[in-house]
């Protein structure tokens, strides 16, 4: 009888340990899934930032001649951004 009953006990164990082990992997995978949607996120928003303020930059150099030479002069030893080809 007391075998019986270690034995269940030890069964009871092992299944509770395989659910944890389940557990675990799954908020891994979970955890993951949130940092790489995360990643996209900032990449995405990033990205727009960037190509935004590049098209600013581009336009404000265009408009400097108006404005005044001696920035002008300067901005032009600064490379502009690389950033998309814009087609359209």
């Amino acid at each position: 009888m007391q075998e019986s009953t270690e034995s269940r006990t030890s069964e009871r164990r092992l299944a509770a340990l395989s659910e944890a082990e389940g557990l675990i992997d799954r908020l891994h995978r979970e955890t993951e899934t949130q940092r790489e949607a995360l990643r996209r996120a900032i990449h995405d928003d990033l990205g727009g930032f960037l190509v935004s303020a590049a098209m600013d930059f581009t336009s404000v150099r265009q408009r400097l001649p108006e404005l005044d030479l001696p920035i002008l002069e300067h901005l032009s030893y600064m490379p502009l951004p690389k950033g998309p080809e814009i087609t359209g």
